[in-house]
């Protein structure tokens, strides 16, 4: 197989479709060599999504030259614009932030130290500003405590947006501390945080959107609320 046919495979299996689309995008327009002769639309394709591929193929037998780049015309990398920003994730799912909480005791409930953000524990505040309320087990299923911690993901993204002014702040979603407010007897604890890992993983993505977590069990939460949730994130820039 030559090249530039390999490349032309990568990018119509890997590039997403609305970028195809927008860009004119044909397997004719692939090149492979040395940046020359190129016209104000040409791009080195240069990710490592491609490096990556390329190398699987190399692995097969495949041969080429050495350093040399892969020029597409007239397409971004999906690094530069395929994927979409946190807040755009946001408004495409249409969801809706509560009012940022306010700490109810002797506390910060937001706290930049370095290139990290530190939250407080937040809890499913809904939009009118009360909270979901009861116990995963007694008077609530693991659904409700799923859907609270949802909630109480997006508490903590409202901190976060009043906060930092923009999700897109956030590089890195380092550690998550769950806890839920349930029975002895209930053991699903993962299950129900899941709720709040989920919802960030959608908007920030699988990669930035997923850290550390534990997921803790407990017979009371302040409020007999369901589902408290602290968290650490690494964000990028300085605060103005």
């Amino acid at each position: 197989m030559r090249q530039r046919d390999v490349i032309a495979d990568i990018l119509e299996n890997h590039i997403c479709s609305k970028d195809r689309k927008s860009n004119g995008f044909s397997r004719n327009m692939v090149d492979a060599g040395p940046v020359s002769g190129l016209g104000a639309w040409g791009r080195i394709f240069n990710s490592r999504m491609v490096r990556r591929i390329w190398a699987d193929h190399i692995g097969q037998g495949l041969t080429h030259r050495q350093n040399a780049p892969l020029i597409v015309h007239r397409i971004e990398t999906p690094e530069e614009g395929c994927d979409m920003s946190a807040d755009q994730k946001f408004q495409e799912l249409k969801l809706e932030l509560p009012p940022a909480p306010r700490p109810i005791g002797v506390y910060k409930p937001f706290l930049i130290q370095g290139n990290q953000a530190f939250l407080s524990g937040h809890g499913p505040q809904k939009s009118d500003g009360s909270f979901f309320i009861g116990r995963v087990g007694d008077d609530l299923t693991q659904e409700d405590g799923y859907n609270a911690a949802r909630q109480t993901g997006l508490a903590i993204l409202a901190t976060l947006k009043s906060q930092l002014g923009t999700l897109d702040r956030i590089n890195q979603v380092v550690r998550l501390l769950g806890f839920v407010n349930c029975t002895n007897d209930f053991t699903q604890q993962p299950a129900v945080i899941n709720g709040c890992s989920e919802l960030f993983a959608e908007i920030f993505g699988e990669e930035k959107g997923v850290g550390v977590r534990s997921a803790v069990g407990t017979n009371a939460l302040p409020g007999n609320i369901p589902v408290e949730i602290e968290c650490i994130f690494e964000i990028r820039g300085s605060l103005t």
